[in-house]
């Protein structure tokens, strides 16, 4: 099979937290310098009429009510935060276990196609003439395989050779040839002459297919 290059992994970076830490010590700030301004008021301003007291009080009281629920608002954003970034996780570990699964099926796959195919190479390479006339009946049913494998449609392989043409499948007439002396040996039997030297020459004729069509 053609050698694939490796596919370059990219690092993600995972989305990282606000700091809790950080934002808490931020809203006890805030409330603290709150309550220093308070005092500060009470101090400074303790002749004041008694209604301009109390509303810098009410205002002062409001300010940390709202600090109170921007603080709430900042906590739940925290928690959600880390609610979504489990999340994430998970389902980058799901999705990398699917692609892992994926590559191993393939794998498998991969050399399971090298078997059958190393299987041809011995037949042709024997000195039993059933095993060279095997060798070409094999070839053909490997030849079903990827075609189907690479999308072409129909329910026999003269069906899917007569779905395409030379300009996406180049090594189309090889294919036909193949197949048709294919059809001869299983058609004739032993009428067919065979000869070794013919045999190696039709599964060359494969060979070339499978090879653009990156089977083997």
């Amino acid at each position: 099979m053609a050698e694939k290059k490796p596919d370059k992994k990219v690092e993600k970076k995972e989305p990282q937290a606000p700091s809790a830490y950080f934002l808490l010590a931020l809203l006890f700030l805030g409330l603290f310098l709150l309550s220093q301004l308070m005092n500060i008021v009470g101090v400074l301003m303790p002749g004041l009429p008694s209604t301009f007291n109390s509303l810098i009080v009410t205002f002062i009281s409001s300010l940390q009510v709202f600090a109170a629920f921007i603080s709430l608002l900042f906590v739940m954003g925290i928690m959600y935060a880390n609610f979504r970034i489990g999340q994430i996780k998970r389902e980058a570990k799901l999705k990398e276990k699917v692609d892992s699964a994926k590559d191993i099926k393939t794998q498998k796959e991969e050399q399971t196609e090298n078997k059958k195919w190393k299987r041809i190479v011995e037949h042709v390479s024997s000195s039993n003439p059933s095993d060279w006339r095997l060798s070409v009946l094999e070839a053909d049913i490997l030849l079903s395989d990827a075609l189907k494998e690479r999308g072409y449609q129909g329910e026999t392989i003269a069906d899917m050779l007569k779905s395409t043409n030379k300009d996406n499948f180049k090594t189309l007439d090889e294919a036909w040839e193949a197949h048709k002396i294919r059809n001869s040996i299983a058609h004739e039997g032993s009428e067919f002459v065979l000869s070794q030297r013919e045999a190696k020459r039709v599964v060359s004729l494969f060979e070339d297919v499978f090879r653009e069509l990156y089977f083997i």
